[in-house]
């Protein structure tokens, strides 16, 4: 069916083979079981949007990193998402704007991505999360940031650490020395990549003292507002830090053995949002296994989400989902009914259609850990014994 030759993918595009596909299956019907308990609510955007309808507000940032094509149908623009809270900032402010608030959604789907990374080569990985929409309290982003610790946990993540940001703290302290926007610009850049040294050497128009202390303060919170609080910040950077002990106070509450760190010259991945960034981590993976933060819909609503990356779960959780430890052969005579009352049983049937000359071996190549045998499930080393 398929020749040779066109075997291969474009670039960052990959099959998911068996193990891999059941793993992921089973850890997106965790998380979002996890999330339904939480009074979360599935729903399930496409996967293509018109481009007019999906790219109010966003940044140029995100939509650069959008597939596009021309509908050959009507010629309008159409997107391939590549983020899926932007899709339920769409639906909360139009077919779901009379719902009670606050709303608690959930989803799960592929999202593709035009720009790749060294360390996220995929163009296209499964997003799966939930939004709270219509709450402007700090106790909706604990909610948030706890439910995703707490889904993580479910499907056997450990020491996962929480590193908290402030996307428009920066923008704040910019506001008040009232920088060219090159200026402005260059500082974000140099402060989002850490380069001190860099920022150091611009011959700036002001003084900048201050974004050496922001970048010196990374590391755990308690020392961190600390010395933030001790800085002339004006009256809306001084909100933001109150804001941000407030939801680092709720958080310690509720989960006291996680490890919780703050960046505020974090920006990166943060763009649209409003208030608090978060971003979670394990030691056991090579990056984040998600981000999440506090937003405005396309209705200007107040809203605070969280978006795991499968891609990354998947490479430290797959050896914990269930594996074909209940697969069993069964040889061709098995009848319809005792096949049915395995599989009612929690047994995976694999039936033969031909007789076999060796169950044993025919058993390995089906990867199979039992065989029906006199009527009776057996486990290969049982009937090893029972056959010498």
């Amino acid at each position: 069916m398929t020749k040779k030759n066109n075997i291969l993918l474009p670039e960052g595009f990959k099959d998911l083979l068996i193990d891999e596909a059941l793993a992921e299956s089973q850890l997106v019907a965790s998380l979002l079981d996890n999330f339904r308990k939480s009074g979360y609510e599935i729903v399930k955007p496409p996967l293509i949007e018109n481009e007019d309808s999906i790219l109010d507000n966003l940044s140029n940032k995100i939509e650069e990193n959008m597939f596009k094509l021309i509908d050959p149908k009507t010629q309008k623009t159409l997107c391939l998402r590549s983020d899926i809270t932007i899709q339920i900032s769409r639906i909360v402010s139009s077919h779901l704007s009379k719902l009670a608030r606050p709303l608690r959604l959930s989803y799960s789907g592929d999202i593709l991505r035009l720009k790749t990374s060294q360390v996220r080569p995929e163009r296209q990985f499964t997003q799966t999360g939930f939004e709270l929409i219509g709450e402007k309290s700090f106790k909706a982003d604990v909610e948030v940031i706890a439910l995703a610790v707490e889904s993580l946990k479910k499907v056997d993540v450990p020491k996962i650490s929480i590193d908290l940001t402030l996307p428009t703290f920066i923008g704040a302290i910019l506001d008040d020395l009232e920088f060219p926007g090159k200026e402005s610009a260059m500082i974000r850049e140099f402060l989002d990549k850490k380069d001190l040294l860099s920022l150091k050497k611009l011959e700036l128009s002001k003084k900048t003292d201050i974004f050496e202390v922001i970048l010196n303060s990374i590391g755990p919170v308690e020392k961190a507002l600390n010395t933030l609080n001790s800085l002339k910040l004006n009256s809306k950077a001084k909100e933001l830090i109150l804001y941000i002990n407030d939801v680092y106070q709720g958080i310690k509450k509720l989960l006291p053995d996680v490890t919780i760190t703050i960046d505020l010259s974090e920006y990166n991945g943060f763009e649209y949002h409003t208030g608090i960034g978060f971003t979670l981590y394990s030691p056991l993976a090579k990056f984040e296994l998600g981000k999440g933060g506090r937003y405005q819909t396309a209705n200007d609503e107040n809203a605070v989400g969280f978006s795991i990356y499968l891609d990354s779960l998947l490479k430290i959780s797959a050896t914990n989902t269930k594996n074909n430890s209940k697969r069993i052969l069964l040889p061709e005579d098995t009848t319809y009914k005792q096949a049915k009352d395995l599989r009612d049983k929690g047994w995976l049937t694999v039936i033969l259609f031909q007789e076999t000359q060796s169950i044993l071996d025919d058993a390995e190549r089906h990867r199979c850990e039992y065989v029906f045998f006199n009527k009776e499930p057996k486990s290969l080393l049982q009937l090893r014994k029972i056959l010498e």
